[in-house]
């Protein structure tokens, strides 16, 4: 009995030590494995490391924006890796030169990176020496006289969108006059002078603006072409109606 009981001691402790023996060999498979994925890994990032950009095309018609800026910024990320240039770096580096609006770059197999810059769009003049583009946005620059034509509007700039939408609610209304507006400012107090192309001035109190614009209009309706001509200003910031400066004639 003590010799059975002996062998079946050992076959138990031989058992343990398999099935140990199994445990530890799945661990190392899995590490194994672990490590096989990590080393291919490794291996395919520096292969794609070395897949250089062999050229980066410009697919837009630019003009105005810099285009030796706009190679100076290329030549920075010419050196860069195909696959792993920072893309969002490189759009964002171009979108802070002077008149572009956007850029978007997107890679082309095998080795080549596309550019398509939009410009900013010009729609008004803002202030002294700064443009509002499509958006509204202020954007600077610095031959911004060359766009006298357009629209002038000024005040704060967190105020450009206002100004804006401001002149687009009432631009086709006074055309039907033969009335262009020119210029449009707004003083801290939101009080605002709109100056027409033929040089009268609009004064507006910042409260009833849209109530004083159509007063403006309707009583310019009302003048014959020679007398509006006489016209300097109209102040509608009264409560009980308007007053006309009139011209001063030539003596």
């Amino acid at each position: 009995m003590k010799l059975h009981r002996h062998t079946r001691t050992r076959s138990r402790k031989t058992q343990g030590v398999a099935q140990v023996t199994r445990v530890e060999m799945r661990e190392l498979f899995k590490l194994l494995a672990v490590a096989s994925l990590v080393i291919t890994a490794l291996y395919l990032v520096s292969l794609l490391e070395r897949v250089s950009i062999r050229s980066i095309v410009v697919n837009s018609t630019l003009k105005h924006v810099d285009r030796d800026g706009l190679r100076e910024v290329v030549a920075d990320y010419s050196h860069e890796g195909f696959f792993t240039i920072d893309l969002a770096t490189f759009e964002k580096d171009i979108e802070d030169l002077p008149w572009v609006f956007s850029a978007t770059i997107k890679r082309r197999w095998p080795s080549e990176l596309s550019i398509v810059i939009k410009e900013q769009k010009p729609v008004f003049r803002w202030q002294e020496s700064a443009l509002l583009n499509q958006r509204y946005q202020v954007f600077e620059v610095s031959e911004a006289k060359q766009f006298e034509r357009l629209v002038a509007l000024s005040g704060s700039p967190e105020r450009s969108v206002h100004l804006a939408s401001f002149y687009r609610d009432y631009a086709d209304s006074f055309a039907q006059l033969d009335l262009a507006i020119h210029a449009v400012h707004e003083d801290g107090r939101y009080d605002k002078r709109v100056k027409l192309e033929n040089g009268i001035v609009l004064k507006l109190s910042r409260r009833d603006y849209l109530k004083q614009m159509q007063i403006a209009r309707s009583a310019l309706s009302l003048f014959p072409l020679k007398e509006r001509a006489m016209i300097a200003e109209i102040d509608l910031r009264h409560s009980n109606g308007f007053a006309v400066q009139w011209k001063q004639k030539d003596s």
